[in-house]
C-alpha cells in the first residue's frame, strides 16, 4: 500500500497523523527482571502492526544482569501471521565479549532462532548494556502484534530496563 497523498486544505484524521506522521511506539516504563530461561513475549515492548504495510522498524534494548557471564537472549520475534520474515540489523556485545555487528554480509530476520548479547570483556555486573535494532517489516494480510521475546541465558537475574523502546514508522 502506498502513502497517500494529502492537498493544500485537506483536513487530516487522527488515524492518518498517528499512521503516517508519528509511528507506532512501545515503550518500557518500569524493569523487567526475568530469571527463566524460557522466552516470552515482553509485556511492554509490542505494538499492533497493520495488515498489508512496510514499517521501518528501531529500537534500542537497555539491560544488565547480576552475574558476568550471564546472557541477555531474543528470540525470534513475534510478528503478525503471513508476514514475511523481514531483515534487521543488531549491533551489540556478544556472548564473548566482542562488538557483534550484524548486517556486515549477513543480516538477521525477525522469524530467526536465538541471539546472545553478553557483557563486554572486564564487563561488571550490574553494568547497563545496550543492542541496536534497524530493520524492514512488511506485513502480510493480517494485523496483529510485532513484539520483542526474551529470556536470560542462565541463572541470574536478567533485566530488561526502562526506557527500552520499538519505534515503528509506516512506509507503505
Amino acid at each position: 500500500m502506498a502513502a497517500p497523498v494529502y492537498v493544500a486544505g485537506q483536513i487530516l484524521s487522527f488515524a492518518d497523523c498517528d499512521k503516517w506522521f508519528t509511528g507506532l511506539y512501545a515503550y518500557k516504563g518500569a524493569d523487567t527482571g526475568r530469571t527463566s530461561t524460557t522466552s516470552s513475549a515482553d509485556p511492554d515492548l509490542a505494538v499492533t502492526a497493520d495488515a498489508n504495510a512496510t514499517y521501518h522498524v528501531s529500537g534500542r534494548l537497555f539491560w544488565k544482569t547480576t552475574a558476568t557471564g550471564v546472557h541477555f537472549k531474543w528470540w525470534a520475534w513475534t510478528i503478525p501471521s503471513g508476514t514475511a520474515a523481514g531483515l534487521y540489523h543488531a549491533h551489540y556485545t556478544g556472548s564473548g565479549g566482542g562488538a557483534v555487528n550484524n548486517g556486515v554480509g549477513e543480516a538477521d530476520q525477525w522469524t530467526d532462532a536465538s541471539h546472545f548479547a553478553g557483557t563486554p570483556t572486564g564487563g561488571v555486573a550490574g553494568d547497563f548494556q545496550v543492542i541496536a535494532i534497524e530493520g524492514t517489516l512488511a506485513t502480510g494480510g493480517s494485523s496483529g502484534t510485532f513484539a520483542l521475546n526474551w529470556s536470560a541465558d542462565g541463572a541470574a537475574t536478567i533485566t530488561l530496563m526502562a526506557r527500552s523502546f520499538l519505534h515503528l514508522t509506516r512506509m507503505g
